[in-house]
């Protein structure tokens, strides 16, 4: 073995170290429940941030994902309140100026080269220029959406040398498929075993909080995370990542039995959180990744899983068991919720049509109940991030967004097509297809605001942006190979 092949072997035995380390204190913090647990969770961040970041952005990464993920249940058992996305957005902007001072690369070539990086760049250059829109009631909902919009902008450059190794995408995805699966074990605690006291209380701080986390009689579970949102739709990412390791992987039976239990447990906790996006978006994944890898296995294999999943609906309907209902009722073209989000919608058209550039940055959503409480449209349910996208930017601006987003998709399908290297097209595939989940998603749920899917949807668009570049040093490679022979 080489003096470099060593070297790279023992910093990837380090990186993981730090990551287990971190998800240790983490979750210990949160069981302990006592200051002593705190005080392990935030002593040791400081230190190991400030050695590690200038060296490793995949550290960077880490803390980000973590905050978004755990904080919420360290939030609800702190006796003080904890500003943790001003912590998210101060290492993001760190991070950003490490990037510009430290990475040396030339910002015009990689706009001028990237279509990902082009539709970006578009897309939040629309969102800034809202600050001339007439329509804008408050400029503090602008700033307040702005400051959002600039963090996942900055994600976008910090973490794109992260993706240029297939390694690391490797990495980002394990530790994403660990961190719900800790999560989905620790939500079917809550299910069979109850939640703690101190989630009990925060439960019952609010009756607006308790109405929604109560359906049908029962409470919707949400492990550490901050809402059964939130561990709904990235639990049925997760679900997919390991249904097409499984299927394309290649290790032994052993791993993918793992895999397939990781999967059944996920599965079980995300029927817990009675998210019905969730729910549609797990059949919605599995047939988008066999659109893309069409073969006869895979037809067979779609086939099983789709009488499976009619015979678990049909089940649920006639069974009584509350949360196999909730499953079904998410294919309800009928149900009461949905007909009253069309509703809704039909009441929007003629202030879309009036507003063209839309009514403002922050104009409903959470940003409008904090600064505007009082408007029409701050009371308005969005229930879903097109809706609010084309009440804040209009309908021009919501075909700037569905420009970025087709970009992003029609970049992510064409490089998988020309790529040769097989474990290469299966982490492009995963990729694609949860960024299509996600895209999907944004219909009928507003997703951004269920932390981490916002980071996450970065991070996957990200990676695609980088796709070029990989294929492009896989077929160096080939053709060293093909030299060589």
């Amino acid at each position: 073995m080489s003096e470099g092949t060593m070297q790279a072997n023992n910093k990837e035995r380090l990186f993981q170290g730090v990551l287990t380390f971190l998800l240790l204190v983490i979750v210990a913090a949160i069981l302990l429940k006592k200051w002593i647990g705190l005080t392990l969770f935030v002593a040791p961040l400081p230190v190991i941030f400030c050695v590690l970041i200038a060296r490793d952005k995949r550290v960077t990464m880490l803390v980000l994902f973590l905050i978004d993920t755990f904080m919420p249940a360290l939030i609800r058992i702190a006796p003080f309140r904890l500003h943790w996305g001003i912590y998210a957005e101060l290492i993001i902007f760190i991070s950003f100026i490490i990037y510009l001072l430290g990475s040396g690369v030339n910002l015009r070539a990689g706009i001028t080269k990237n279509s990902v990086t082009q539709s970006v760049l578009i897309w939040f250059l629309f969102n800034a220029a809202q600050i001339a829109n007439p329509n804008v009631i408050t400029p503090m909902s602008y700033i307040a959406f702005m400051r959002f919009s600039l963090s996942f902008f900055l994600v976008y450059f910090v973490f794109q040398s992260v993706f240029q190794k297939i390694e690391n995408i490797r990495a980002v995805l394990s530790f994403f498929v660990l961190c719900m699966f800790v999560c989905a074990l620790y939500a079917l605690k809550q299910e069979y075993f109850g939640l703690s006291a101190s989630e009990v209380d925060w439960l019952n701080s609010s009756d607006k909080l308790k109405g929604l986390m109560i359906t049908w009689g029962k409470i919707r579970k949400f492990s550490f995370m901050a809402s059964p949102v939130a561990l709904g739709l990235s639990l049925a990412l997760a679900i997919i990542v390991l249904l097409v390791k499984i299927l394309k992987e290649k290790k032994g039976v052993g791993y993918k039995l793992y895999y397939a239990v990781q999967a059944v447990v996920m599965l079980i906790a995300m029927g817990h959180t009675s998210t019905r996006t969730a729910y549609v978006l797990i059949p919605v994944g599995v047939i988008f990744y066999f659109l893309l890898d069409f073969s006869y296995k895979n037809t067979l294999i779609l086939l099983f899983m789709g009488i499976f999943a009619l015979g678990a609906v049909a089940y649920g309907v006639s069974s009584g068991n509350r949360t196999l209902y909730i499953v079904s009722s998410a294919f309800n073209s009928n149900d009461p919720s949905l007909q009253l989000r069309f509703e809704n919608q039909r009441i929007l058209k003629s202030i879309i049509a009036a507003k063209p550039i839309g009514s403002g940055l922050g104009s409903c959503g959470a940003i409008a109940h904090k600064y505007t409480p009082m408007t029409f449209l701050a009371n308005f349910p969005p229930d879903s991030e097109f809706v609010r996208a084309v009440i804040d930017v209009g309908w021009i601006g919501l075909i700037v967004y569905f420009y970025f987003l087709f970009n992003v998709l029609r970049v992510g399908i064409v490089e998988y097509f020309k790529c040769r290297n097989d474990e290469y097209k299966m982490y492009f595939s995963i990729i694609i297809t949860l960024f299509f989940m996600l895209v999907l998603a944004c219909y009928p749920q507003e997703i951004f605001g269920a932390r981490p899917i916002p980071f996450v949807f970065a991070l996957l668009y990200t990676a695609v942006s980088q796709f070029k570049y990989l294929n492009r040093k896989t077929e160096e490679e080939l053709a060293a190979i093909e030299k060589n022979v």
